[in-house]
């Protein structure tokens, strides 16, 4: 079972590397409980405890700028994303 803060970190990556509404609407409702200074600071730190090479996984192989490095991504929500090509 994960908790508030667990699903709160995981949206804080989401929403800025995948910037759709969804994610930033989830982002929000996670905020009402935990600030979102507090989950920043919380993803700094995990991230800092698990930056070795033996942590990473295939997700860690991309190039894209992360909220760590950047965290005005998350204000780039919904600009040009496309949920499928059909849509």
């Amino acid at each position: 079972m994960f908790s508030v803060r667990d699903i709160g970190l995981f949206k804080l990556m989401s929403a800025s590397s995948r910037p759709a509404k969804k994610d930033i609407y989830d982002l929000y409702y996670t905020t009402e409980e935990i600030s979102l200074i507090k989950l920043y600071k919380d993803l700094l730190e995990k991230y800092k405890q698990f930056n070795n090479k033996e942590d990473q996984n295939i997700f860690d192989i991309d190039t894209e700028e992360s909220v760590i490095d950047n965290p005005l991504l998350l204000l780039l929500f919904d600009s040009s994303y496309k949920v499928s090509k059909t849509r």
